[in-house]
């Protein structure tokens, strides 16, 4: 399954121009929805220095352009973002102070081990600076701003700096994005108090030879060594890159395929949500089959869940079922699909252990579960509910 999605975001990453560069370590802030709102401090530079002049409000855009801008990447739960945007989670002064201030303090203290130059060094010592200075004033404003938010309307928290006669957004400043990619690197082996980093190694996902392979690649939340308890052969987290050793370009092509299948092959199922992953036997046909999936599968798939599980409703999901079937035994032999399903609380995903694959197979016909898939989820998804074991 990770050599799928690794897959998947290496043809995403190709395709959309974000291959070997920053867009591999942005992420979008709205993977859950309901952000609709920006609310950006504006920092007008006066000589070498910089003031604040107000917060201005804007419109949420998912538009890959946009979400460069924005340059948001997550960083620990209990600390400040990778870079100072930050999502805006009920309380904005804590926002302000624990996420964007710490961010920029983090960043000025680090500016030499981040590979900043001397007057990227400067400029984020006077943005601290800047920050720290009217941390009152913009926090009132802050306060009046969000007051102008529907309710349960979410909104992240970014800078934007006025000078040269145009507002620049902390994505348009190299000075960030060097700070964005090396601290995303150095999040893939350095972790737990610990660095675990492999040379002249193979990576477990391309099974190739990598002049440097991390440890602590996480994609999903079922792999984890944040206890020695967690690492096999010998209880040493430095050495978890030996269990499951990932090379950098993976490591980035992982994200991607993440927020592909996130955007794109994300749906519900009787209350549950669940990833529909292909895996390719030919990645030549995977554009043509990633269409199928993104249209006539999505569509047919919302129009038929949604209408529920009343009695009325089973021939016309059955229908579905067998058309969506047919649809695909009518194709070569070049795919199958792993369904994962997963639950969510607000700070991280978990897994299941519950899977459904179904295949393309043998001269365009089409092998799966005797009852049906979606029958065959729906008895599993009951007896878990009646022994209490969720998924």
């Amino acid at each position: 399954m990770i050599t799928a999605v690794m897959r998947i975001g290496k043809w995403t990453g190709e395709k959309n121009g974000a291959a070997g560069s920053l867009g591999n370590f942005v992420q979008n802030p709205n993977e859950k929805g309901g952000i609709r709102k920006v609310l950006v401090i504006l920092l007008d530079q006066q000589g070498e220095d910089y003031a604040f002049k107000d917060v201005d409000v804007e419109e949420f855009s998912e538009n890959e352009k946009y979400l460069r801008r924005y340059l948001y990447r997550h960083g620990g739960s209990q600390g400040a973002d990778i870079t100072p945007t930050s999502k805006f989670a009920g309380d904005i002064s804590k926002t302000f102070n624990n996420r964007i201030i710490r961010s920029l303090r983090d960043i000025s203290e680090a500016s030499a081990e981040l590979g900043l130059s001397d007057d990227e060094q400067r400029t984020a010592q006077a943005l601290h600076v800047a920050i720290s200075t009217s941390a009152g004033a913009i926090e009132q404003r802050l306060l009046g701003r969000t007051k102008e938010l529907e309710k349960r309307e979410g909104a992240i928290v970014t800078l934007a700096l006025l000078q040269d006669g145009g507002k620049h957004y902390i994505g348009d400043l190299q000075l960030f994005q060097k700070v964005l990619i090396s601290k995303s690197k150095t999040k893939y082996y350095e972790k737990h108090g610990a660095k675990s980093l492999g040379r002249n190694a193979n990576c477990s996902v391309c099974q190739t030879e990598q002049p440097e392979v991390y440890g602590f690649v996480n994609t999903y939340n079922f792999y984890t060594v944040d206890k020695p308890g967690f690492v096999t052969g010998g209880f040493k987290q430095q050495d978890a890159w030996k269990n499951y050793p990932v090379c950098l370009q993976c490591a980035c092509n992982l994200e991607l395929g993440k927020r592909y299948l996130n955007e794109n092959l994300n749906f519900r199922f009787y209350g549950f949500k669940y990833l529909l992953i292909p895996k390719f036997f030919n990645n030549e046909r995977m554009e043509e089959v990633l269409d199928i999936l993104e249209g006539d599968l999505a569509d047919r798939a919302d129009k038929f869940i949604k209408a529920g599980f009343k009695q009325e409703y089973i021939n016309r999901l059955t229908d579905a079922e067998n058309e969506i079937f047919e649809l695909f035994s009518r194709k070569e032999d070049y795919v199958s699909f792993d369904l994962v399903f997963y639950r969510e609380n607000r700070r991280h995903s978990t897994y299941c252990s519950t899977w459904r694959m179904f295949f393309l197979q043998g001269s365009g016909s089409f092998s799966r579960p005797k009852q049906g898939l979606m029958k065959s989820i729906s008895l599993n998804v009951k007896s878990r509910r009646k022994t209490g074991k969720g998924c």
